[in-house]
């Protein structure tokens, strides 16, 4: 008896169709923390949130539900497990408190491979409250401003994003 292969397309895509691709563990930061009423200092439980999505076997999700959370300067930092997708929701603002300013990055990513950052969030990093502090163009001995978000790759330097925006 010949079977034809138009006879076992159903069941090959049936088997083929049982095979799912694993949903990422999500970490929210919520559960770890984070209040989203602009006073609170997140970076904590960011970073609690990260490092066990970072560690989980086969990555995870850290999530930035909806609401502006203050975010101190930060280095989320791998390797990681497995790929890790950054959800921003929300909105992450920095501080206007002027002696916060004299540090080189907001926000960095350090050497994470497979790392999504997305979500239809903002970035508020008020870089116009540090613009007058910065004499560089005067002053050899400048003292460097934060970036809004660094991503840096193993053996790469970093990659700037330097304005408040949307991702």
């Amino acid at each position: 008896m010949m079977v034809s292969i138009f006879h076992l397309l159903p069941l090959l895509l049936t088997v083929a169709g049982a095979y799912r691709y694993p949903i990422p563990a999500t970490f929210n930061v919520l559960s770890y923390g984070a209040l989203p009423n602009r006073i609170t200092d997140n970076t904590k439980a960011f970073l609690r949130a990260w490092n066990d999505a970072c560690e989980h076997d086969g990555g995870g999700r850290v999530l930035i539900p909806r609401g502006t959370y203050m975010l101190d300067s930060v280095v989320f930092v791998g390797p990681c497990k497995g790929p890790v997708a950054f959800i921003i929701k929300g909105s992450l603002e920095a501080s206007s408190n002027p002696t916060q300013f004299f540090v080189d990055h907001w926000i960095t990513f350090k050497y994470i491979d497979q790392l999504t950052v997305g979500g239809g969030g903002y970035l508020l990093g008020h870089g116009g409250a540090g613009w007058h502090y910065n004499d560089c163009a005067t002053n050899s001995r400048c003292r460097p401003l934060p970036v809004v978000s660094a991503v840096q790759a193993k053996g790469q330097k970093p990659s700037m994003i330097v304005a408040d925006q949307m991702i």
